[in-house]
């Protein structure tokens, strides 16, 4: 999963970036407490673990950083840092990961919101086939889970030229062998290569959450085993 983010501008770009390796470099030289985190997400995770700078020379700055989180920035060559000394979270292209030394160079430094800090409830993409029904009177839809958070599920399926945004049914599907019936409202509907995808708000309260929480604790925990295995 490619971070979703909206750039911020505090100034201009260049001197925005010049103010960000100023904090980075007081912090690589102790100037600054080194409160950097670095933030990924993978199928909707977030692995977020502290780097450490090593050298920053003509914008470019070389960071130790954990294995899985050198994984995932390989893959996405991206990653969002963070610190209470930045006015808002930074993206950084990476340039390159040493997988031997666990080094990751990065560069082209930008401000940026991130949608995801404002989620209510923790989200993780599916693995496995999940069938899910969404219906409304006369009106429904039929695929597999996407991903899944106590607060809203999201639906791949093929296209439903008759169901609206704000339409309001009842999700139907099955979770670790159980029968789940749960009241929802469609949300969003986005086109995800060649279906849709429907994200339905949940009504909250049901005696499904615990449920959707022991699914959720599962699969973040898959998605870790899987990157531990490519370590």
């Amino acid at each position: 999963m490619q971070i979703n983010y909206t750039l911020v501008t505090v100034e201009d770009a260049r001197k925005d970036e010049q103010k960000i390796l100023e904090v980075l470099t007081a912090i690589m030289n102790n100037n600054l407490p080194d409160d950097l985190m670095l933030l990924n997400y993978h199928k909707e995770v977030p692995i977020s673990f502290r780097p450490s700078i090593k050298i920053i020379d003509r914008g470019l700055v070389e960071m130790s950083v954990h294995k899985i989180q050198g994984i995932v920035m390989r893959m996405q060559k991206t990653t969002l840092i963070k610190s209470d000394h930045l006015p808002h979270a930074v993206i950084a292209k990476v340039q390159r990961i040493d997988t031997d030394s666990n080094l990751a160079f990065l560069s082209q430094f930008c401000y940026v919101t991130i949608p995801s800090d404002r989620r209510k409830y923790v989200r993780v993409q599916v693995s496995g086939r999940f069938d899910a029904h969404f219906r409304s009177k006369q009106k429904s839809i039929h695929g597999t889970i996407r991903d899944i958070s106590i607060g809203g599920v999201a639906i791949l399926a093929q296209a439903s030229n008759d169901i609206e945004v704000n339409t309001v049914g009842m999700v139907s599907m099955e979770l670790s062998g159980i029968a789940a019936e749960i009241p929802g409202k469609l949300l969003r509907i986005n086109d995800e290569n060649d279906e849709k995808k429907y994200a339905i708000e949940l009504e909250q309260g049901t005696k499904y959450e615990g449920l959707i929480s022991k699914i959720i604790t599962q699969q973040q925990g898959e998605i870790i085993r899987e990157l531990k295995e490519q370590c």
